[in-house]
């Protein structure tokens, strides 16, 4: 029988892109806006992004509350009628709640995004959160809290988050009680200090001329006439003091025959060169199905039904996760394993070839996020949220393909020590 992982085809070396700044524009009246367009496409995206989010709630889930409350009623009309507009023009509705910077996100046809974006931001300025939807919101979302604390995922997750954070506004979580005592007046508080009376940038992205653009943006200012906030929210905040701790911790789950295994560490805010090598040195840990983790965990010892390693932001730093779902009777070994692949990079050169396959998937991963019409403004916020250059990421390709098996070893003796991860071990266990 033919081997088709060892017949697989070499991917392409991606060692240049040409890759543009990414920034935000103003108008002639110094208004922030993006704009990015691309002929021919037919659809729309239009994003409200609010200077806002969890930082600026009081209690646990009023600003969730509060974003997906807001067509609930307005004007008059039941969230049914606001809905049944928005569902007749064909178009999709979103919304995402951060720490800072929230979106609500249309996606449209160019024919009807001016009524669209006008009937949205109608509704929005005017939200009444009626009574009578708050009450309902409760206790649909505290059912969903309800299903996923059963799972193994949601309490290593929980756990790590705490341990790591547990001094910080990072390590704060919320649970079914903080739904259940939601009151319509603390949510319409937060709206109207947080969302009615800021200064939502107007991202728009796909088929949109630079004259559409100018309707929708006058448009937008004729509902948000406070302009959008162009300092970076978290350079004055206070670094988190992430808080290792040596010894696995345990969480018991009745009825459960898995093990949810998370390992989390904060790392502060790095240069941009750390930062690209760091992404390369996740790479070969457990970034891809090649990776060390999977390789050795999941296809070697079946100890894994799959085990990853990635970034979050963290304001400006990030926690590097670790994690992966067994069978209890492999939970053990499999965590055992994972700190032995983590020691092995820090005491050990990579092997010239298994470098070479990590800087070539890299390099065809960080050509695929550039792809498609939306994904500059994505970038865009990003890159301001890191309080980054626009530039930043120019120099990426170049930085990783000069990146040697050495210099990646000297950053994992600096920051992939295990002892400053925490580890969590949940399920059956």
């Amino acid at each position: 029988m033919k081997n088709f992982r060892e017949q697989a085809p070499q991917t392409k070396s991606i060692s240049f892109f040409d890759v543009p700044e990414f920034h935000f524009s103003k108008d002639n009246q110094g208004f922030p806006y993006f704009h990015n367009y691309t002929k021919n496409l037919g659809v729309v995206v239009l994003s409200l992004w609010f200077p806002t989010g969890k930082l600026a709630q009081k209690n646990a889930f009023i600003a969730q509350a509060a974003f997906d409350l807001i067509l609930s009623g307005a004007k008059g009309k039941s969230e049914k009628e606001i809905m049944k507009q928005i569902d007749h023009l064909g178009a999709a509705i979103t919304n995402d709640v951060n720490d800072w910077g929230s979106k609500i996100t249309i996606r449209c046809s160019v024919e009807h995004s001016k009524n669209l974006l006008e009937w949205v931001e109608d509704h929005i300025i005017n939200a009444e959160y009626p009574e009578q939807e708050v009450l309902h919101y409760i206790p649909v979302k505290s059912a969903g809290i309800d299903r996923r604390k059963q799972t193994p995922n949601y309490w290593s997750n929980l756990l790590a988050r705490q341990t790591l954070y547990k001094n910080h506004y990072l390590g704060i979580t919320g649970d079914v009680e903080d739904v259940q005592t939601l009151t319509r007046d603390e949510i319409f508080a937060f709206y109207q200090s947080e969302i009615k009376s800021s200064g939502p940038m107007l991202v728009v992205s796909g088929d949109c001329s630079d004259f559409l653009f100018s309707e929708l943006l006058s448009i937008h200012k004729s509902f948000f006439s406070k302009a959008f906030p162009l300092a970076n929210p978290f350079v004055k905040m206070d670094n988190p003091l992430a808080c290792s701790n040596a010894s696995v911790i345990k969480h018991t789950l009745p009825n459960s025959s898995q093990v949810s295994m998370v390992l989390q560490c904060h790392l502060d805010k790095t240069e941009p060169k750390v930062n690209f090598q760091l992404s390369l040195l996740n790479m070969v840990l457990g970034g891809y199905f090649g990776s060390r983790l999977m390789q050795e965990l999941r296809e070697k010892q079946g100890l894994t039904y799959g085990i990853s390693s990635f970034f979050k932001p963290a304001f400006l730093g990030k926690t590097w996760t670790i994690a992966g779902e067994m069978n209890s009777e492999n939970a053990e070994m499999a965590l055992q394993k994972t700190l032995e692949i983590a020691e092995q990079l820090r005491l050990e050169p990579i092997p010239d070839d298994e470098l070479e396959r990590a800087k070539r998937y890299y390099g065809g991963l960080f050509r695929q996020g550039f792809d498609g019409p939306f994904s500059a403004a994505s970038k865009t916020q990003s890159i301001f949220l890191q309080n980054l250059k626009p530039d930043y990421y120019q120099s990426a390709l170049k930085i990783v393909w000069e990146t040697t098996s050495e210099d990646l070893r000297e950053l994992a003796q600096t920051h992939l020590n295990a002892n400053n991860f925490v580890k969590i071990l949940s399920g059956k266990v």
